[in-house]
Order: structure tokens, then C-alpha cells, then sequence
């Protein structure tokens, strides 16, 4: 026998909530959000008030174009679950790394090698995370589309010319950089 609860979720599932009301709700409120905050399409009279009828008006018509298309409903439905796990693992990593570090006066904080790691870490993930999620004509993900094309090119000259330009690239980013250490109060 189910639960109520469970019954209630799969009316709502039915009705559509999960596939129309919160995919809209969510792009209405980021894009009213950031038309709020960056005061694109102007300012009242005052010259401080954002024009709120315009903002909401434009961030509804993109919400409801968002929900009218099928497939962008269908990534966020699958990528936005991913993302929030990454989140709470990422928070429990605080956690576990919290308890681990020695406190000072203000509290932990992560060393500033780490933050960027854990930035940087966090960006692939969630890119990695919207290329499986996106779905080509064929039915497969753009990430198992490129995993595949890499496989069959790893041996021919398209991928050694891409890793031999990387290569110099990178050899002549490394000659040319400036460097960092050297004597700051040498300027006399």
C-alpha cells in the first residue's frame, strides 16, 4: 500500500507541477532576478527603482518559452538533481575538511590553493554534468558523442594535431609568462 504522500507526488507528477509549474518558476525568478539586479532595460523615473513591470513581463515570456520547449524542461529536470548532489558532497567535503583544519579567531577557512581547486573542480563537474544530460538527435548524450568521436580519433592525425598544438602552446606560454618571483623592491 502506498502512502498519501507518495500518491500526492505522483498527482503531482501527473498534473504536470514537476514538468510546467517548477521549470517555470524557477527561470522566471533567476531571469526577474538578474534583470532586477543589472537594470538592463532601465530605471523609473527616480533613477534608482528598477522598472519591475518590464522585468517581470520579459522574465515571464522566458519562462514560458523555456517550458514550451520540451528538451531545455527535460535537462533541467535531469541536470538540476546532479548539480544539488554535487552541492551537498561538496558540503560535506567542508565538513569533513572543517574538522580536520585548525580554526583560528574567525573561524575555518580554506587555503586559497584549495578554494580554487575546489572551484575549478566544481565547474568541470557541472559542465561535465549538462553534456550528459543534453541529448543529440540520435539519443545519445553530447558527452557519450564526444567519448566516442575521441576513442576512434585517438590514433589519427586529428587528435595528434590537436595534442601537438596544445603542446606548443603550452611550451610557449610557459617561455613567455612573466615571472613572479622576483625582486618587488628593486624598482631604484
Amino acid at each position: 500500500m502506498t502512502s498519501p504522500l507518495v500518491n500526492a507526488i505522483e498527482f503531482l507528477k501527473e498534473f504536470g507541477f514537476f514538468d510546467v509549474v517548477l521549470p517555470f518558476l524557477l527561470v522566471f525568478s533567476i531571469t526577474f532576478a538578474v534583470l532586477e539586479k543589472t537594470r538592463i532595460l532601465g530605471v523609473e523615473s527616480d533613477g534608482k527603482t528598477p522598472k519591475k513591470q518590464i522585468n517581470s513581463m520579459v522574465a515571464f515570456v522566458i519562462g514560458m518559452i523555456v517550458v514550451a520547449t520540451n528538451k531545455i524542461v527535460t535537462i533541467l529536470n535531469e541536470a538540476i538533481p546532479n548539480i544539488v548532489l554535487l552541492l551537498v558532497m561538496i558540503v560535506l567535503f567542508l565538513m569533513l575538511a572543517g574538522t580536520l583544519a585548525k580554526n583560528d579567531k574567525d573561524g575555518f577557512k580554506l587555503d586559497s590553493n584549495l578554494q580554487t581547486t575546489l572551484v575549478i573542480v566544481s565547474l568541470i563537474s557541472i559542465i561535465i554534468i549538462l553534456l550528459t544530460t543534453i541529448s543529440l538527435d540520435n539519443g545519445m548524450s553530447v558527452w557519450d558523442t564526444f567519448w566516442d568521436w575521441l576513442i576512434v580519433s585517438w590514433s589519427g592525425t586529428i587528435f595528434a594535431s590537436i595534442l601537438l598544438g596544445l603542446v606548443v602552446i603550452g611550451a610557449m606560454f610557459m617561455i613567455v609568462k612573466p615571472s613572479f618571483k622576483g625582486n618587488k623592491g628593486d624598482d631604484d
